[in-house]
């Protein structure tokens, strides 16, 4: 099970997680899901769908995160460590 799914909604950075205005890269669903609500960054299990906005992500800090989890189907992701 899935902590937070990726969205990209803000940008590509990973730990752009729940904002003051309630806006999230990560969500409690995947992106377009009726249930989806924005989360805070996972640090057990990142779940990564088809249909998030981006692809290429980047890292602003220092992060732990114990699995990533892609969806059947998805395009290529690019980390930036």
């Amino acid at each position: 099970m899935s902590n937070a799914f990726w969205h990209g909604f803000i940008s590509k950075d990973w730990n752009t997680g729940l904002q003051l205005n309630g806006s999230s890269n990560w969500g409690t669903a995947a992106p377009g899901a009726p249930n989806a609500v924005p989360t805070a960054v996972p640090t057990e299990v990142a779940e990564f769908p088809v249909n998030a906005f981006e692809f290429d992500i980047s890292f602003s800090q220092n992060t732990t995160i114990a699995t990533l989890l892609f969806d059947p189907g998805v395009p290529l992701y690019t980390f930036d460590l």
